[in-house]
């Protein structure tokens, strides 16, 4: 808008009052100027305002462009400027304890670490890498002493290969940390058996005996030890325990007549051998049983 004279526009209107005839006519002429000159100067500031309003609006839209254009990078520099008292009046991610972090992270940190030796583990077996999954199975152990699975792959893999001594350490700390595991117990108990060592297989069965009320295999393996130390009676007891739990079995019930033989319940011994032989016994079973029968006619 052009800037308003405001001489040049006073003399304009004074030529107009000259010119006219009639006092109302002047005064009439004078009013509608004065209303004129009063909505001209009102549009002017008007003006003035919306073009600082638009000065404005520029500065924040070139603020804001240049904005956009702060990179990553500058930020992360700002951070590290900051000193370390700073940086410690910062608010953590979480309000648990640091030192509660560590340690629970570290517990599950030493499960996983087991679990994926184990896995590992198998993985090696798969490939025929034997020596390297024992290595596995061991760190696992390692890791978590409860690792059952883990143990008792170990135990396979060294038994398979006759490290009997090995096999016994490893099924001795079996007992030890996991006792309601009978597959250690009976474990440990056959190798001692097999070894001769008779009295202290039936130490290892004895004291795990609370664990085994449903184990019939486990009661069977217990009256074969008593057997072999004369214990007929007992090992009658389990014989029977064993039969009522698990089912009749041609070997048990042979095991069963031998005892039954043994303390003079021929009877009763040749009863059980009859059972036994009704069933379908290998070669060398089966001669035996008819020798025993035999016997006790």
């Amino acid at each position: 808008m052009k800037k308003l004279n405001k001489t040049s526009f006073l003399t304009k209107a004074t030529g107009i009052c000259r010119r006219s005839s009639g006092q109302f006519t002047k005064l009439l002429i004078v009013l509608c100027v004065s209303l004129a000159w009063h909505s001209l100067l009102h549009a002017e500031e008007l003006n003035v305002v919306n073009n600082d309003l638009g000065e404005k609006q520029s500065y924040l839209e070139q603020s804001v462009k240049s904005v956009d254009f702060i990179q990553p990078d500058a930020v992360e520099s700002n951070h590290a400027e900051q000193t370390p008292t700073q940086l410690a009046t910062l608010k953590p991610a979480t309000d648990q304890p640091i030192t509660q972090q560590i340690v629970i992270n570290k517990h599950v940190t030493i499960e996983q670490k087991a679990y994926a030796d184990y896995e590992q583990s198998m993985h090696y077996l798969e490939q025929g890498r034997v020596a390297e999954a024992q290595d596995k199975l061991r760190s696992a152990l390692k890791q978590s002493e409860h690792f059952d699975d883990a143990r008792q792959t170990l135990l396979r893999l060294l038994i398979e290969r006759g490290r009997l001594d090995e096999a016994l350490t490893v099924l001795q700390k079996g007992v030890e940390v996991s006792p309601a595991n009978l597959v250690f117990a009976k474990g440990l108990a056959r190798l001692k058996l097999g070894a001769g060592e008779i009295e202290s297989a039936h130490d290892v069965l004895n004291d795990s005996l609370a664990y085994a009320e449903k184990d019939a295999a486990y009661h069977v393996l217990l009256a074969t030890v008593l057997q072999k130390m004369n214990q007929h009676s007992q090992a009658i007891w389990h014989y029977k325990h064993a039969i009522t739990t698990g089912g009749i079995k041609p070997v048990w019930l042979i095991g069963l007549g031998v005892s039954l033989e043994a303390e003079g319940y021929k009877q009763e011994a040749k009863t059980v051998f009859q059972r036994a032989a009704a069933n379908r016994l290998n070669p060398t079973l089966a001669h035996y049983v008819a020798n025993k029968l035999k016997q006790l006619d």
